[in-house]
């Protein structure tokens, strides 16, 4: 969460063998941010994925579209700016709908201004076109790769591999 960001922790994760970052930044806009929620701000997301790029090999950027009030152009530019900033050293990118899930606060208090059908579509074609001409390559529902950058847990996860939990509400998976 690039709310919680510290280089400091950035670097220590580095030296104990992390190669890979992935920061859930959501949106570059503070608006979009606050809708839903984040804890953190624009500046927060750009500061720690300016240090992630310098620090890691490996950096994924967690984006939303279809947020609540979100249009096509607010939606491109999120999109343009993660792409800008980060350039060619950016790895990965994983896009994800917004949706209400049962149980949780926007369920229950549904926002005003949720993207159309019609909306959605267009948003899916531009990250299509945009992340296509980026060098980037779909391999699963949400996630984009340079080539060779494919993210090795989320395909174990996909394929039902095994895989370890540790920490609180942490989820594993281990078969004999």
């Amino acid at each position: 969460n690039p709310g919680s960001f510290e280089r400091e922790r950035f670097e220590a994760f580095a030296a104990a063998g992390v190669n890979r970052l992935s920061l859930g930044v959501q949106s570059f806009s503070d608006e979009r941010l606050k809708r839903i929620g984040r804890i953190h701000d624009a500046r927060q997301a750009e500061e720690a994925l300016d240090a992630a790029l310098r620090i890691f090999p490996r950096v994924n950027i967690d984006l939303m579209y279809g947020q609540p009030g979100q249009d096509l152009a607010g939606f491109d530019r999120d999109l343009a700016l993660a792409l800008h900033r980060a350039g060619n050293a950016l790895s990965h990118l994983s896009i994800y709908q917004f949706t209400l899930e049962p149980n949780t606060f926007f369920a229950k208090h549904p926002p005003d201004a949720m993207p159309d059908e019609d909306l959605l579509e267009a948003m899916q074609m531009l990250i299509d076109a945009k992340l296509g001409a980026a060098g980037f390559h779909q391999y699963e529902v949400s996630a984009w790769s340079r080539p060779g950058q494919r993210c090795r847990h989320n395909l174990n996860y996909w394929q039902f591999g095994d895989y370890l939990g540790i920490g609180a509400g942490a989820h594993g998976k281990l078969s004999d």
